[in-house]
């Protein structure tokens, strides 16, 4: 069944068959593929680019927020940048008590929230 498929897989013919009769599969070291490339792979890597830009963004805002609503500043977003840096950071932020908690804490103690 698979004899014929082997036989042109090695006899180098254009269009590959499936296994199951009907369909083909174009092979990717023909001259129309190198063409295609040629006019269009720019198009997909610039769509690529796009899409990755697009998540960057949407995952940085993301942080952003995540570090106001802890009581910090967003700029400390930042340092996720920096590479041992942001792993240090990313204790401190774990492990210490956020200025929102000690707000709310101040709050519920009837004090003020000393700035």
């Amino acid at each position: 069944m698979y004899e014929k498929f082997w036989e042109k897989m090695r006899g180098g013919a254009d269009r590959l068959p499936l296994p199951g009769g009907g369909r083909t599969l174009a092979r990717m070291d023909n001259v129309e593929y190198d063409q295609f490339v040629d006019d269009y792979g720019w198009l997909f890597g610039g769509a690529a680019l796009v899409v990755y830009l697009a998540f960057a963004v949407l995952v940085l805002v993301a942080y952003v927020r995540i570090i106001q609503k802890a009581g910090y500043s967003g700029w400390w977003v930042l340092v996720g940048l920096v590479p041992i840096l942001n792993v240090v950071m990313f204790l401190v932020f774990a492990f210490s008590r956020w200025p929102v908690l000690r707000e709310r804490d101040a709050l519920r103690a009837g004090g003020a929230y000393p700035r």
